[in-house]
């Protein structure tokens, strides 16, 4: 873990049953830059569901890492995770239908749909072999 003020980075292994050892210090370094009253459940969310995707599908059941650079300014979060897993563009999946029912609804497709709802801007790239996906959030009280 390298961190200053207002740049982070991380490098772990993808592992579902470790998710907290990866959020936490995100959310950590993300209230060192704003007010400890500030609501980062948005944040924690949109983290969560692109980090159990990666570590669902990205690697086919072997082990890869996953890299988390944040950074922010006084206004925006920024985070960008990168893994060398299959390639992957979750923008380009199709919107769930919520005006359905549950039972008539696809499965799936609704973390990427959350990840969409509660980020102000999402990015993603392909460059290197590797998957970047960027994002960020309005910082302050939400």
């Amino acid at each position: 873990m390298n961190n200053t003020k207002n740049k982070f980075q991380l490098s772990v292994n993808a592992d579902r049953d470790k998710l907290s050892k990866i959020i936490d210090p995100v959310i950590e370094f993300y209230l060192s830059n704003f007010s400890k009253e500030t609501k980062y459940h948005k944040l924690e969310l949109i983290l969560e569901e692109i980090l159990v995707n990666i570590c669902n599908y990205a690697y086919n059941n072997s082990t890869g890492l996953i890299e988390i650079n944040a950074h922010a300014d006084h206004l925006f979060f920024y985070v960008e995770i990168i893994d060398s897993g299959k390639p992957f563009n979750p923008l380009e999946n199709e919107e769930p239908q919520t005006n359905l029912s549950i039972d008539e609804r696809k499965i799936g497709g609704m973390g990427i749909h959350l990840v969409k709802k509660f980020s102000d801007s999402v990015q993603y790239l392909r460059k290197d072999n590797k998957n970047i996906l960027k994002f960020s959030i309005k910082a302050g009280k939400n």
